[in-house]
């Protein structure tokens, strides 16, 4: 009986502040949204940060060397990556791929960019898990020779070459020429 008592009241109350009630009521509305809106995007960003790293392999490592400025030269060599990669001394490890990163200046006669520019190894898209879009990636005959071969982002594809095909095609980064093979 207290609780049909107390209903009516509760309704009571409700008619008798229409203007109040329903703010509450938007109020509640909006702050349940909100809450699942918020949780909803935090999921989809933990999803997006999941797939992220799976896309780089759950067995990749990345070492970088500890430089005291900005602008300090690796303390990495070569020598370093091919003991890396030496079975006999790291039978778990199954690729090594040193990469450096600067950004220079690329040009294709008139059309220049300031872009980033990794030199890596062949073995740098298998490790990465790239895909190229038309052409295809160095491999390492090109990388034992030191052939001046370039794979292009998509971006900078278009920026040089506009809509033109530009495997085959010859740039130059920082003055030296490159011929683009994907």
């Amino acid at each position: 009986m207290k609780a049909l008592r107390y209903s009516n009241v509760a309704w009571e109350s409700i008619m008798a502040n229409k203007m109040r009630s329903l703010l509450t009521m938007l109020g509640l509305i909006i702050g349940v949204a909100s809450v699942l809106t918020t949780v909803g995007i935090g999921r989809g960003a933990a999803l997006g940060v999941t797939k992220e790293i799976e896309g780089q392999g759950i067995n990749t490592l990345v070492i970088t060397p500890k430089t005291e400025n900005v602008g300090d030269s690796s303390t990495l060599t070569a020598g370093d990556a091919a003991a890396l990669a030496d079975p006999r001394i790291h039978p778990e490890i199954h690729a090594v791929a040193p990469t450096n990163s600067t950004f220079m200046r690329v040009a294709n006669g008139n059309q220049a960019i300031e872009s980033q520019v990794t030199g890596a190894t062949a073995t740098y898209a298998d490790i990465k898990n790239l895909k190229v879009e038309r052409g295809r990636f160095f491999n390492a005959v090109e990388e034992s020779s030191q052939q001046r071969v370039v794979v292009l982002s998509s971006l900078a594809a278009h920026d040089l070459f506009k809509n033109a095909d530009p495997l085959g095609q010859s740039i130059r980064i920082n003055n030296e020429p490159f011929t683009v093979v994907g």
